[in-house]
């Protein structure tokens, strides 16, 4: 039998278990990162707090969002959350984690401020001279049929002594040894010199380098018949196959 003081028995009761079974949203604790001191922030961001505040006022106009609806996340809290991307490298879920927010808000907050960052480098990456780089393009382009290439760069590494102190482990280089490394950048116009850039690294490697220890003696015979070469259980990655063609056919 219906109830007389209801109008519709079967919507009340719909909207009763709507209510009963309805989640509040929650929302989480987004604190704003620029009240922190600069050891706090340097440590997480690689930023101190002016040089926040600069990139706020830098990206602001580009990234706000127009309205606050869901919580919306605030300019320096977007800053924070890249930078703090930038700093780690590590993957979507360890930034959400660290800063209480889902991944998708992670990467569609990166991609923003990315895109904010590249709309400036026309204005914060030059470089010397008053040549454009569209001529120095089809400068390049002209040397090797290379396109889009605006420079070139030749490094080495000259082999030094073991510096002391705590540092010492900075010097060590991909190849286990200590050295300096020394780089050379240039465009079209250095064509001519590229000759004399490579002539300066051969004077400066006999002036500074240390002396390479003596490489070890090979681990099996050099007179290997090649027509039937072992095969060397030990050998994972080709070293030792290549040495004994070196010891035999090049020494």
């Amino acid at each position: 039998m219906a109830c007389p003081f209801l109008e519709d028995v079967l919507d009340e009761e719909a909207l009763i278990l709507r209510r009963a079974f309805r989640h509040e949203r929650v929302y989480q604790d987004r604190s704003d990162p620029l009240v922190f001191g600069d050891d706090y922030l340097i440590e997480r961001y690689r930023f101190s707090g002016d040089g926040l505040r600069y990139l706020c006022r830098l990206l602001g106009p580009k990234i706000q969002h127009q309205t606050a609806r869901s919580h919306a996340l605030t300019v320096p809290q977007m800053v924070c959350v890249t930078l703090r991307w930038f700093a780690s490298g590590s993957f979507l879920y360890s930034v959400g984690d660290a800063e209480n927010l889902n991944k998708g808000t992670i990467c569609c907050t990166i991609r923003r401020v990315c895109l904010a960052l590249k709309s400036f480098s026309n204005i914060f990456i030059t470089f010397p001279g008053h040549r454009r780089p569209l001529y120095i393009k089809e400068e390049l382009y002209k040397i090797a049929a290379f396109p889009n290439i605006i420079g070139a760069v030749d490094c080495t590494h000259i082999r030094i002594k073991s510096p002391s102190g705590e540092h010492e482990g900075d010097y060590v280089n991909r190849k286990s040894f200590h050295s300096i490394n020394v780089q050379q950048a240039y465009n079209h116009a250095h064509n001519k010199t590229r000759a004399r850039i490579e002539m300066t690294f051969g004077l400066l490697k006999p002036l500074v380098s240390v002396p390479a220890p003596p490489e070890e003696p090979p681990r099996v015979a050099v007179d290997v018949d090649w027509e039937n070469a072992p095969i060397f259980p030990d050998n994972i990655n080709g070293r030792l196959v290549r040495g004994q063609y070196i010891a035999s056919f090049f020494t």
